[in-house]
């Protein structure tokens, strides 16, 4: 299989504090803990991309049990692919249905 050069990949970044200093290939930043930021980035990957891939680890996405990841998953309007970094072996309830509800909505 060939790389195809006409394949767009940008990168929507997440911040903890704002501070930090991304490069080009940044497209938009999501503020950790602002729910508005994850609906400003679906609404963006919506209009912009043809699938979004997310990568999903516990700890790094704002809300409890880092919820807030779901807001972009519930929006999307394209396909979406979502890769687990961990999987806990016993998650609680909420981090269940988190993972629960990505698994629901990726096509792969």
């Amino acid at each position: 299989m060939e790389f195809d050069p006409t394949v767009q990949i940008d990168i929507i970044a997440l911040s903890k504090h704002g501070l930090e200093d991304f490069n080009e290939s940044v497209r938009f930043v999501i503020f950790r803990d602002r729910l508005d930021s994850y609906h400003q980035a679906a609404r963006i990957i919506n209009e912009e991309y043809d699938y979004c891939i997310v990568q999903h680890e516990f700890g790094i996405f704002g809300g409890a049990d880092g919820i807030f990841i779901t807001q972009i998953a519930n929006n999307l309007t394209i396909p979406l692919l979502t890769v687990f970094h961990t999987i806990l072996q016993t998650p609680s309830l909420q981090q269940k249905e988190i993972m629960e509800l990505l698994l629901e909505k990726s096509q792969a």
